[in-house]
Order: C-alpha cells, then sequence, then structure tokens
C-alpha cells in the first residue's frame, strides 16, 4: 500500500477528538502542548491548518523532512505563469509541499499517479471528515487528471476566499 493511501485511510478513519489528537500527537509530538491547550493564539485540538500541513508532510516523509528548516527556508511562487497547476507544481513521483495563502495553509501530496490536498481550518472544519459537523471533506484524494482538476479548482477558490495567491513550499 502506498504512503499516502496509508495516510488517507488514517485521516478518513478517525472518528473522536482523542483519535485524532492521538494520531497528531504520534507523528508530531513536539507539537504535543499545543495540541492540548491554546498556544499563541490558536485553539485546542487539530483544526489549525498548519499543525495539519505539518502533520501530513512529516507522516509522508517519514520524518525525514526537517519540516521547521524548510517551511522558514526560500519559498517559490508557483503562480507567476498562469493558475495554479498542482502536476506541473508536483512534477515527481513522490512529493509533500505546504501551500500558503496568507494565513492558511494546506498539503499537497503526490505519490506516482495518487494526489492529494489536505486541509484544516481553525474554527470552521477538520482535515478528519468524520469530526466535521456535516460529515463532510475539505480534502481531495484520488488518482489521476480529475483529481488534478478538482486540486486546481480548490487552491483557486482559496486563493479568491483569501484574496492572495498560493505561496508553494516544495518539502521533500
Amino acid at each position: 500500500m502506498s504512503r499516502l493511501r496509508q495516510l488517507n485511510d488514517l485521516i478518513t478513519g478517525i472518528d473522536s477528538e482523542p483519535k485524532a489528537n492521538a494520531l497528531v500527537k504520534s507523528v508530531l509530538p513536539n507539537q504535543a502542548a499545543g495540541i492540548d491547550s491554546p498556544m499563541l493564539g490558536t485553539e485546542a485540538g487539530v483544526r489549525n491548518c498548519s499543525l495539519i500541513a505539518e502533520f501530513v508532510v512529516t507522516y509522508f516523509t517519514y520524518g525525514k523532512v526537517r519540516y521547521s528548516d524548510r517551511i522558514i527556508g526560500n519559498s517559490t511562487s508557483v503562480k507567476k505563469n498562469g493558475p495554479f497547476d498542482v502536476k506541473k507544481a508536483l512534477s515527481g513521483d513522490s512529493q509533500a509541499a505546504v501551500g500558503e495563502f496568507g494565513g492558511h495553509n494546506i498539503a499537497l501530496v503526490r505519490d506516482g499517479n495518487l494526489f492529494a490536498l489536505y486541509q484544516a481550518w481553525e474554527g470552521k472544519y477538520h482535515v478528519f471528515p468524520r469530526l466535521n459537523d456535516d460529515g463532510e471533506s475539505h480534502n481531495i484524494f484520488g488518482t489521476g487528471d480529475e483529481t488534478a482538476s478538482l486540486i486546481n479548482k480548490e487552491v483557486a477558490a482559496l486563493e479568491a476566499e483569501t484574496g492572495t495567491q498560493i505561496v508553494f513550499k516544495n518539502m521533500s
């Protein structure tokens, strides 16, 4: 089973806040204090978008990527020559990236022909679909051009909602 499919199965299988908190803490033990109690103006728990982006990247890369070093480093805007294209942005067979929208973060992952976009939004929704009041997912997961197109449309919608263009940071 691919690492991305394994991650997606974990995310879609979570059915309680304690299980979500435990999963994220198991991957990011350095973030446990912030998950258990509010820190730096964020609410407790795992709705924080940057926390979820770090969780996804760290899980997918087996923790081999030093997330804090990469996220603080140079970033590259992929918006300069037209609309965002996930297939161009993630052109390798196994890649993880963070997209930033002036205060909102998403994780983008490619594993062969599988593509995914994962996001949480503090005060709005969880990355774990079963924890949302309506049970709806705000993630995108699947294969091929149709999934890539859905991710591109979601990035465009996030750009419109936040009023900022994506800043794309390749993490692997």
